[in-house]
């Protein structure tokens, strides 16, 4: 109403214009935010490091300011989350703190006030729409107590907070694994959410798979620590599910292995980064491969900092020695104009989360149709490997065969073709059976049309995978693993 109108906007001259003000950190804030640079230190670093390395590339290796580039790295401090932390310890023991919000990790956020230094990190929400264009457009500070002001979560600074005070991480990852139907400590699975809705009844059902977020890297997490959960006895410490855990939430987040490389090794493409900074980072991974180093394998497993900071440093040196077309470097400068290519990367990370949301139902699918065989089979199908007795490499490919096909029938019935195209469907379902042999094993695979092994690290583990591919691996490794522990190792 006019009324309304007049209390809520001012006439005349009323856009609010600010800029950034500089001004001394006081004792009582630098003791507040002391924890969390200790906390983050190395990561502060390395991010340091890339940034001015960027910077000088940015300004021709000139020192001044003239060309108005931003001469520091802009971050968003959240103290309130160690804050969060700290009030939950002081009331629970003993138990668990779900955290669901959305956020990434602490590399994932620094990446994106490297590539984007003018990102504020702090978004506005209309809680009226309608008064988006006397409010938001105008100013954050033109409409008191009818915007919504909010900042992503850094899970980093939850964890590790939680840490020094003895909350361990149990579960990281995207908020869509809470759906899975199966878990460690139920005895009966789990209707998905398609399901309980009786099919793609509404729009919000189908946005829960089609994963809309522009970004969603830095969408909804969730993450589960616990205290004081250790079980007591020698027998149950070695247990798969000695603690409990979801598995596929297992997403670093207390320490990556590297600056620069994927978050898990399995990934070809990190999707728990900003499409940009993928962009830079993988430039820079292709400069060390070309200059003959291995890009696979983290830098450092460990949280001491000491390969994970001397990565960052040859990556460096190697971009200010490296010839005019062998700068990675150059990557972030050629991707800023082209925002229709970077768009397109965002849109092929949405893919991507997509994939792996309809690979976990289909990982559940899986499970439920080798329920009621015989533990041999059982195994076998969760491990991908061929039953140890009583089925040769033939027999054995028929009855993946015929797990492939009612597979698709229970999908078929809940009208997963229709909700992810027809062409999605059948490159996941393909992927997991012929390519990387993740259903079945690669002894199920069509003879004839068995192609190279995909690469795998000395250990076994795939190397350069799609992500949707990784998480259905992941999935069943743990279901693998508590099945020899409950029913007995049935394969050869």
């Amino acid at each position: 109403t006019e009324a309304e109108s007049a209390l809520l906007f001012h006439s005349g001259a009323a856009r609010i214009d600010t800029d950034d003000l500089y001004l001394p950190v006081g004792a009582a804030r630098c003791e507040e935010l002391r924890g969390w640079r200790r906390r983050h230190g190395r990561e502060l670093e390395a991010a340091a490091t890339v940034w001015d390395a960027l910077a000088e590339k940015r300004d021709g290796g000139g020192a001044g300011t003239e060309t108005g580039e931003l001469r520091h790295l802009k971050l968003i401090l959240r103290p309130g989350e160690a804050d969060f932390v700290s009030q939950a310890d002081r009331i629970i023991d003993r138990g668990f703190v779900l955290t669901m919000d959305y956020g990434a990790d602490f590399d994932s956020l620094v990446w994106l006030n490297v590539v984007r230094p003018n990102f504020e990190g702090i978004h506005i929400m209309d809680a009226r729409a309608q008064l988006a264009a006397e409010c938001t457009t105008v100013s954050y500070l033109q409409c008191p107590g009818l915007q919504d002001i909010t900042t992503s979560v850094d899970f980093t600074e939850v964890a590790r907070a939680g840490d020094q005070l003895g909350w361990a991480v149990r579960a990281y990852g995207p908020l869509f694994l809470l759906e899975s139907a199966f878990g460690p400590f139920g005895s009966e699975p789990m209707v998905h959410v398609i399901e309980r809705a009786a099919g793609i009844r509404n729009v919000a059902v189908k946005s829960w798979y089609h994963k809309p977020e522009f970004e969603p890297w830095v969408a909804f997490k969730l993450l589960v620590q616990e205290k004081g959960g250790a079980r007591g006895d020698a027998e149950a410490a070695h247990a798969p599910f000695a603690h409990w855990t979801l598995p596929g939430a297992d997403w670093p987040i207390a320490g990556r292995g590297s600056f620069f490389q994927p978050a898990q090794q399995c990934w070809g493409v990190d999707v728990a980064k900003p499409p940009l900074a993928e962009i830079v980072a993988s430039a820079a991974l292709a400069a060390k491969c070309s200059a003959g180093a291995s890009g696979h394998g983290f830098a450092s497993e460990g949280p001491d900092g000491g390969g994970y900071l001397r990565e960052v440093r040859e990556l460096v040196g190697h971009a200010a020695a490296a010839g005019e077309g062998e700068d990675w470097r150059s990557a972030l400068l050629e991707a800023w104009p082209q925002q229709d290519w970077v768009d397109q990367r965002h849109v092929a990370q949405q893919h991507a989360y997509a994939d792996m949301h309809l690979t976990m139902i289909l990982v559940d699918y899986w499970r439920y149709i080798f329920e009621a065989d015989p533990p041999s089979l059982r195994i076998a199908a969760a491990c991908g490997t061929s039953p140890a007795r009583g089925f040769p490499p033939a027999a054995w490919r028929a009855h993946v065969g015929e797990a492939v096909g009612a597979l698709r029938q229970v999908a078929d019935a809940r009208r997963m073709r229709e909700l992810y195209s027809a062409s999605t469907y059948d490159r996941v379902i393909w992927d997991l059976v012929e390519i990387y042999h993740v259903f079945g094993g690669v002894n199920a695979s069509s003879a004839g049309l068995r192609g190279p092994m995909p690469p795998r690290s000395s250990d076994g583990a795939l190397i350069g995978a799609p992500a949707y591919v990784c998480l259905a691996s992941r999935i069943l490794e743990a279901h693998c693993e508590a099945l020899k522990y409950e029913l007995g190792d049935g394969i050869a």
